[in-house]
């Protein structure tokens, strides 16, 4: 499973609901988690805003929760180089700062009007743009202790994308987390520490051959519907990790009339590609970011179905198999 898009809040679900860039992106979603943790926010000094405006191009900030505080920088001009982006003779760059936001533009130097946005980054974004290893961001060497997330819910969006299911219209569990949480963070709102994780599941298949009737299962082949296997990933992580408010359990699972128990898989299982930590009460799972480049970690947690039996299977133990 792989995210869309990056965390958002509650908050700026509302503000970005509208967005078509954003629905083109979140709508390839068909799994979503109502996730919670302390709100973050960009820190800048005065004297490093001058150096990077008059010197040498590098913004340089800190990304701060109640408990961690990382800093990390970013090179503008190797954002301008990455778009092909060339100033013209009217043309500066002008740089929007706030708590939660940093946003560059080209603007016309005699009218003070915004021409384009070069890029921006939220608190959130700029986590998710380390991870995927964007060029011309460095630094945030403790990421990872941002990116854990109390998980509230697992959800699935068999007709509808993600973002209508769990955002356009009223959503149940979304109100309820609402209504019933705390902020973890004094003088934080909780619409501000309520994140949402848009995911796709995307079926990979590896094929160990040991036996004839192996053979012959692949030679026949084994196709199933993408419906069925988000049914299936819900279940799978709902069932492991005993999330608060999914009222359904699962306990029977991986038995179920809607998932993959009948459809002839021998062995399967589930991870997350991207660098985030699920907790719950009883339990977590650790994600890992999958790319071309880098291949299949084996720094990750995998829920590993076999027969009747499901079992999370940590990283460490990975190791020792």
């Amino acid at each position: 499973m792989q995210l869309v898009y990056p965390p958002i809040s509650n908050q700026e679900a509302e503000w970005l609901k509208d967005i078509q860039e954003v629905q083109e992106e979140i709508k390839n979603s068909n799994l979503y988690m109502i996730c919670q943790r302390t709100e973050a926010f960009f820190e800048y000094s005065s004297t490093d805003i001058d150096k990077c405006i008059k010197d040498d191009g590098i913004f340089r900030f800190t990304l701060n929760t109640k408990n961690v505080s990382t800093s990390g920088e970013i090179d503008f001009n190797q954002l301008l180089d990455l778009q092909n982006i060339s100033l013209e003779e009217n043309e500066i760059i002008k740089i929007d700062l706030g708590p939660k936001l940093i946003r560059l533009w080209t603007i016309d130097k005699e009218t003070g009007d915004n021409v384009d946005v070069i890029a921006w980054f939220t608190t959130e974004s700029i986590l998710f743009d380390k991870w995927q290893g964007h060029p011309a961001i460095t630094g945030l060497d403790d990421y990872r202790k941002l990116t854990k997330y109390l998980l509230h819910y697992v959800g699935i969006s068999k007709k509808e994308d993600s973002l209508t299911r769990l955002v356009i219209r009223p959503h149940d569990k979304r109100l309820r987390v609402l209504s019933n949480e705390e902020a973890k963070n004094y003088g934080s709102r909780l619409t501000d520490e309520v994140y949402f994780l848009f995911f796709k599941v995307n079926p990979m298949q590896i094929t160990q051959i040991e036996t004839d009737e192996e053979m012959s299962e692949l030679v026949n082949g084994v196709e199933v519907d993408l419906i069925p296997i988000v049914a299936d990933a819900e279940k799978a992580y709902v069932k492991i990790l005993n999330s608060k408010y999914n009222t359904v359990k699962y306990n029977s699972y991986p038995k179920g009339s809607d998932g993959l128990y009948d459809t002839g898989l021998t062995r399967y299982g589930y991870v997350i590609g991207e660098d985030i930590s699920l907790i719950t009460d009883s339990e977590s799972i650790e994600g890992k970011h999958i790319s071309e480049s880098v291949g299949w970690p084996s720094t990750m947690d995998f829920i590993y179905i076999c027969g009747d039996e499901v079992t999370l299977i940590k990283s460490k133990e990975q190791e020792n198999m």
